[in-house]
């Protein structure tokens, strides 16, 4: 079992949705591609790469870095863990299913897994 750190937006701003839904979330916008067909890394980078354009290489392998162990390497029974900038408090939760995409959204609700 893993511990896994799950943001909910820079400033707190998807709490309420994570929480109401019992779900995780990766909350990059426009990112609306299936990302679980991307099982190479370097096709991975690829597409994150095509969709932000104008970000430094850099940057794009930080964020696929952020981004792959939510699609490829979280697993059910791990552990996820949600600090809340609207309160001084931690959301603790199980990863209940496997990765899930939406292709139709809503932006940037793409990608998601159930936790409980």
């Amino acid at each position: 079992m893993s511990v896994w750190l799950t943001r909910a937006g820079s400033h707190g701003e998807y709490e309420q949705k994570f929480i109401q839904d019992n779900r995780v979330y990766v909350t990059w916008d426009g990112l609306d591609v299936n990302l679980d067909k991307l099982d190479e890394w370097p096709k991975f980078v690829a597409a994150m790469t095509k969709h932000y354009p104008d970000s430094k290489p850099k940057t794009i392998l930080n964020w696929a870095s952020q981004v792959w162990p939510f699609v490829h390497e979280m697993k059910k029974g791990d552990l996820v863990v949600v600090p809340l900038k609207s309160q001084p408090a931690i959301q603790f939760g199980e990863i209940t299913g496997d990765y899930q995409f939406e292709p139709k959204g809503p932006d940037p609700y793409f990608h998601w897994r159930p936790v409980k």
